[in-house]
């Protein structure tokens, strides 16, 4: 009840102070254009056929006031010249309050407040933070923009976590009969190049080493507030993690049906978030997506196999799936409940959702991490931020679906819209 009140009185104050602004506004217009329209009528009229010396002094008199023109045509100047500080002050009650507020007050609402002073421009939700945002967030960075460099340097693991992590792969060794490599970035992404497009610079770290921080020392909150303010502060990664690439895909509908955007189910038994719905997926980066020859080549390679992986998409021919030039990255993020380094990415395939179906009910008849594929309108995706929605009701959701969610309709509408909709969204 107390929420849903902050957000009545969010909507309530953005309404009166546009009010106050927009009465501002006529008033200054209509006094110094009502005022001014006497002011010459009565110069007009007190000078027609007269000396001088006679203009001049009417001229003096109502200068200084002593007609009702000159009063309406200074106070319209007297309130233009106090504009500025109303509408500074209308600005401050919207910064705290308003659309433009939105980041102080919606969304730190719902970060995790470990997390909240981290998170660049305020923007997160849940344990997600952002580190880097692209110029444009409805065009993003696309795949062969960004620059991923790899030193071929192999991350050490701290020797006071040594005897944890040993006793760790002990009791998990079941886990790791395999343990492959991963790949992690090494310090916080604030290298531009190209004009405003991010180098992400990787290290080789363990799959075990990623595991061992994810689920253990990201739940000691000393550990984990160290390794943020390394990272944010400090630039640099002071314990391993997994680059992961964040998917949300989209459909092409036929006709003038709405879009939808794909859920997943995983498996019980696999990975990360597990038997959890996810919009859409998420895949890590192996060695093999990185190429040396090209390495803006490297994130293109990565959505493609996490593409024909999880889902079975890939192009048949002459039947375009998906388009590459469909492909952008919104944000590049913390999970900060595994301490992990990831990316948002976006796709919109060239096919509708039935065939994505059939795509993925022939794909999913071998080993596939994703048990259930599901298909969500875009126009009520919003509805997702809210725990009240209907559908998943109950169901367990990747801990950054909410996240992709904010970012894929912050992507899609921009700031106002999508803040405007959030606002009536949650204040319901």
């Amino acid at each position: 009840m107390a929420k849903k009140l902050q957000y009545l009185i969010l909507k309530g104050n953005e309404k009166t102070t546009l009010k106050i602004e927009n009465t501002i506004s006529k008033f200054n217009a209509k006094s110094v254009s009502f005022g001014s329209a006497l002011l010459l009528q009565s110069i007009i009229s007190s000078t027609m056929n007269a000396t001088d010396e006679k203009i001049i002094a009417t001229l003096e008199s109502l200068i200084l006031l002593n007609h009702s023109s000159s009063f309406w045509f200074w106070l319209g100047i007297g309130f233009i010249s106090i504009t500025p500080t109303i509408k500074y002050y209308l600005g401050s009650i919207r910064k705290k309050w308003g659309y433009d507020g939105y980041i102080d007050f919606l969304l730190k609402e719902h970060v995790n407040n470990k997390f909240q002073k981290h998170a660049l421009q305020g923007l997160g939700w849940d344990d997600q933070i952002n580190i880097l945002n692209p110029g444009d967030i409805k065009r993003g960075w696309k795949a062969n923009e960004i620059n991923v460099n790899n030193d071929e340097q192999t991350f050490t693991m701290p020797n006071k976590y040594a005897k944890e992590y040993s006793n760790y792969l002990e009791a998990n060794k079941e886990d790791f009969k395999v343990d492959g490599v991963k790949l992690m970035v090494a310090n916080n992404p604030t290298e531009f190049i190209d004009g405003g497009v991010p180098k992400l610079n990787l290290m080789y770290t363990k799959y075990s080493q990623a595991k061992f921080v994810a689920d253990y020392l990201s739940n000691d909150e000393l550990i984990s507030e160290k390794v943020l303010e390394d990272f944010f502060k400090n630039k640099e990664a002071t314990l391993p993690h997994a680059f992961c690439m964040h998917y949300i895909i989209e459909t092409k509908e036929l006709g003038n049906n709405s879009n939808n955007i794909i859920a997943t189910l995983s498996h019980p038994d696999k990975g990360y978030n597990r038997d959890s719905w996810s919009f859409t997926f998420e895949e890590q980066l192996k060695i093999e997506d990185i190429d040396k020859n090209n390495p803006k080549n490297t994130l293109l390679n990565l959505a493609k196999r996490g593409l024909q992986e999880e889902l079975g998409i890939v192009n048949y021919g002459k039947e375009v799936i998906w388009n590459p030039k469909n492909l952008s990255f919104h944000s590049i993020f913390m999970e900060g409940n595994f301490l992990n380094v990831s990316i948002f990415a976006y796709l919109k395939l060239e096919v509708d959702s039935r065939r994505v179906q059939n795509i993925f009910k022939k794909h999913s008849e071998g080993d596939n991490e994703i048990q259930e594929i599901d298909f969500y309108p875009v126009e009520k995706i919003i509805e997702l931020l809210d725990d009240k929605h209907e559908k998943y009701k109950g169901k367990n959701f990747h801990s950054s679906s909410k996240y992709r969610i904010m970012m894929y309709a912050l992507k899609n509408k921009g700031y106002p819209e999508f803040v405007s909709e959030l606002v009536q969204t949650l204040g319901k």
